[in-house]
């Protein structure tokens, strides 16, 4: 082999995959909040307000109740008798009845952390008008909870799902 043969391979073969192996560290690293994006797919109320807002009278509906431990422990105590057989203690969806169900009970955790979980009307909605219009096994609990245990269990979710307040 020629000096010339030798020096074309070290420049267009050696040199480029010590480069390549140097680098590819940062492109074989995961990006550690990027799959929590895929719980975004898994949400067709999502793609319903993304499409047209939340609905009246959801869209303008604010929380009264003051942000509390005793709201918050009064939500927890409802979502222990009325959400967490499907969500689990921890809201991963993972309850004992949720774990039966297709599609699997929402993250609800996770939602907590998101923007949307900080939107009265979003939130009060969902758990108004549970998950039926939209293909899940969510029932509507504006007819078996009072306005005000819907604003707790959603001040509960907004505060994280706290387990520092365990359900009495």
């Amino acid at each position: 082999m020629s000096s010339r043969s030798l020096y074309a391979f070290g420049a267009f073969g050696v040199i480029p995959l010590l480069a390549g192996a140097a680098f590819a560290g940062q492109w074989t690293t995961p990006l550690p909040s990027l799959h929590r994006w895929a719980q975004i797919d898994r949400i067709p109320r999502h793609h319903a307000i993304a499409a047209n807002g939340v609905p009246e009278p959801y869209r303008t509906m604010r929380n009264p109740l003051p942000v509390s431990r005793a709201t918050i422990a009064k939500g927890a105590t409802l979502y222990a008798t009325n959400c967490r057989s499907c969500h689990g203690l921890s809201g991963k969806g993972n309850g004992p009845i949720g774990r039966d169900v297709s599609p699997s009970p929402f993250d609800i955790a996770w939602l907590s952390e998101m923007k949307v979980s900080r939107f009265d009307g979003f939130m009060y909605w969902t758990i108004a008008e549970g998950g039926v219009p939209f293909g899940t096994s969510m029932p509507p609990y504006k007819k078996m909870l009072s306005p005000n245990d819907i604003w707790a269990v959603t001040t509960y979710i907004q505060a994280g799902l706290p387990k520092d307040l365990p359900p009495r």
